[in-house]
């Protein structure tokens, strides 16, 4: 007879990789403004902001 076996936990993914939010107050006008800008360098968020940042 084989003993049970007891499921392992699966290994946590490296949090290095994960998305993480990033939060601004504004009021809806800064809001329109910003992403009114935003698009017109690129149609993804993320991407339109770092360029913005000149983050690569």
């Amino acid at each position: 007879m084989k003993p049970n076996r007891v499921p392992q936990p699966k290994q946590e993914p490296n949090q290095h990789h994960l998305p993480a939010a990033l939060t601004f107050f504004l009021t809806r006008k800064q809001r329109t403004q910003i992403l009114r800008a935003l698009k017109a360098l690129d149609q993804n968020r993320t991407t339109a902001l770092m360029n913005a940042l000149n983050i690569k």
